[in-house]
């Protein structure tokens, strides 16, 4: 008996391949936030900006996941997955959660804007919109956290600016993994 054709909504779902890889990179994110909370917990007191920076850290398997899957929507997946498991541990629930999101589902939104040509660089520039939007997002979500002492005009810019940093290199991390996962023979296949 010959197998129906997939119908278009659930051609539209991501393949069991690209689930497993957006699980394995949300487990790699969870091991990052385990080895860095004691670090993050109290950085935000300290030094606001240098928290904006180190915060980035948490965006880089985000990154990753539609540059090795190709999927649409595996950064979103990747960090809804990497979120829950991290609000299950964290003292904050699911707040953390959200933090996580956010920068998936800014990266995916860019990623599903329609570009001028198919050329690399206007998926590249698309990225770098997505981390830019989850920056700007990210410092407008932690502005009620700041103490009274950290709101300040050098202070807000530095953290600010930090998080536009953060995002901006957690996006140039991720994109130097893709480039050796490629070299190394994994590259993203059609979704």
């Amino acid at each position: 008996m010959a197998v129906p054709p997939a119908s278009s909504s659930t051609s539209r779902l991501p393949s069991t391949r690209v689930l497993l890889i957006c699980a394995a990179l949300a487990a790699v994110q969870v091991g990052i936030f385990i080895v860095l909370s004691p670090v993050l917990v109290s950085l935000p007191a300290l030094s606001p900006p240098l928290y904006a920076v180190v915060a980035g850290v948490h965006s880089v398997m985000i990154f990753l996941a539609p540059r090795i899957t190709g999927a649409r929507w595996a950064a979103s997946v990747t960090a809804a997955v990497a979120g829950l498991v991290i609000a299950a541990m964290s003292p904050i629930g699911l707040f953390v959660a959200l933090l996580i999101l956010i920068p998936g589902v800014l990266t995916d939104v860019a990623l599903s804007l329609p570009a001028r040509s198919g050329r690399r660089a206007a998926t590249e520039t698309r990225y770098i919109a997505g981390a830019l939007a989850a920056a700007i997002v990210l410092f407008a979500i932690s502005l009620p956290a700041f103490s009274a002492e950290h709101l300040t005009g050098a202070i807000l810019f530095g953290a600010a600016a930090g998080r536009v940093l953060g995002e901006g290199l957690a996006y140039v991390c991720a994109r130097a993994l893709a480039a050796s996962l490629a070299r190394a023979g994994i590259r993203p296949t059609a979704a």
